[in-house]
């Protein structure tokens, strides 16, 4: 510990720096040549597209007008948190698989005694019999760091990490007394200190603006599954001040929902339009909404090109005829490759039964990796690729599963995984119903 303050002091107490920030590394088990960096989490800067070199090597600069917590996202993969202090240079060595960074450089105890904090925040051995002992603890905690860091930290500095302890103590405070709750079996609001606490909370921020909205709903519901968007928007609009965050976390719900769109399309979009400050979300809203009137249920599916591995090409619509149950997948996305043993699994089962078709549509922009995984896999459904099925079809993240009618009119665009318990049931159940 006393080689970690000195070289906490060693940095910190330097006179004067420059604003150029640096972040150097490698990044491991990735398959693309793009990195995304920003060095504020606050959305106030655009995100910065980082190349990579072939050995997954990459270095940038750029001026740090003020110090703030930024981030690495691998997409698909990981995202790493970052300390970003003009004039540092730092060096990240991260595994995309794993997701465990290890930065060195002039900011490599920051990370060290953060970590520190981290483990002492979130420790789980702790229990806690009701949120007044929870937040005394946590309060005991938070002097604890207080006390630690001072002689360590100074300047601009400071503020930053006594952020940076007052949000992992926010966060812990809500989601841990959240799991005590949930393991117990408990109502939501329960308890009246922890309900003061959550009526009381100050919405400053994405994540304190979805544990509040979230943690009302489910008092509303008591059930995860009955979540309300229209509602949610607007306990969104009733509760958060700032225009640019409620426009934000607006997005955020937004984006679920059109996922996985149901007939209470026109209230939310109504709800919604009010939220949208900036021409550009306005437009993101409009385009969204009339895609997902396209894809609602008993609503014709959208045809489009498809290519098979052997450079093949067809239309989705010459597969009509039988229902179609089709997985929406890439090569680069770990949940979808977890389903593709249960895929297999399903497709085996119903493979006697001519009133059903499965089929995947990779969205793969690598081609070449595609193929290499199907000689690999030798998958005995069908197998197209369309890198802008997504696109076409309003899907934003997948694996995504739909369900087509043998007349091409859509029975479900958010169909359970091929791994749910009662897959078999749900099939089953449409082929009775439209066969």
């Amino acid at each position: 510990m006393r080689g970690l303050l000195l070289l906490l002091v060693l940095f910190m107490t330097s006179s004067s720096r420059s604003s150029e920030y640096t972040i150097s590394g490698v990044i491991k088990n990735y398959d693309s040549n793009e990195i995304i960096f920003n060095p504020t989490d606050n959305n106030s800067v655009e995100d910065v597209t980082i190349k990579l070199a072939k050995d997954g090597s990459f270095s940038y600069s750029c001026v740090i007008n003020k110090d703030d917590y930024g981030y690495i996202k691998v997409p698909g993969k990981a995202y790493f948190s970052l300390i970003c202090i003009g004039g540092t240079s730092n060096h990240i060595v991260a595994d995309a698989a794993s997701g465990w960074p290890v930065i060195t450089g002039d900011l490599e105890a920051a990370y060290t005694f953060q970590k520190m904090a981290d483990s002492i925040i979130n420790q789980e051995s702790v229990s806690y019999n009701s949120f007044k002992e929870l937040k005394e603890s946590l309060a005991q905690i938070k002097d604890s760091l207080r006390e630690l860091s001072l002689p360590i930290f100074h300047g601009d500095f400071t503020k930053l990490h006594q952020k940076y302890i007052e949000e992992g103590i926010l966060y812990r405070s809500m989601v841990k007394y959240d799991e005590i709750l949930r393991r117990g079996g408990l109502e939501p609001d329960s308890d009246d200190a922890y309900n003061d606490y959550m009526e009381a909370l100050s919405i400053t921020s994405a994540f304190t603006a979805n544990k509040y909205i979230y943690w009302k709903e489910w008092c509303i519901t008591r059930d995860v599954k009955k979540q309300s968007t229209q509602r949610m928007l607007q306990t969104a609009k009733n509760r958060i001040t700032d225009k640019d965050l409620l426009e934000k976390i607006s997005i955020s719900f937004l984006t679920t929902f059109f996922s996985k769109c149901d007939d209470n399309l026109d209230a939310v979009y109504e709800e919604a339009l009010p939220l949208m400050i900036s021409e550009k979300r306005k437009s993101w809203l409009n385009s969204k909404y009339e895609a997902n009137k396209k894809l609602l249920s008993d609503s014709s599916a959208l045809d489009c090109m498809l290519e098979n591995i052997g450079g093949k090409k067809i239309k989705l619509s010459d597969l009509f005829g039988k229902i179609l149950f089709i997985d929406v997948w890439a090569t680069w996305c770990g949940p979808c490759c977890k389903e593709i043993p249960y895929m297999e699994k399903m497709a085996k089962y119903f493979a006697l039964d001519n009133r059903i078709e499965f089929v995947s549509i990779s969205v793969d922009k690598n081609r070449d990796k595609w193929v290499q995984q199907l000689q690999a896999d030798k998958p005995e459904w069908k197998q197209f690729i369309n890198s802008e099925f997504t696109s076409i079809y309003g899907i934003v993240g997948i694996p995504c599963f739909i369900l087509i009618d043998k007349n091409g009119k859509i029975l479900d665009r958010s169909a359970p995984r091929p791994s749910d318990k009662n897959f078999i049931s749900y099939i089953e159940e449409y082929l009775n119903k439209n066969t």
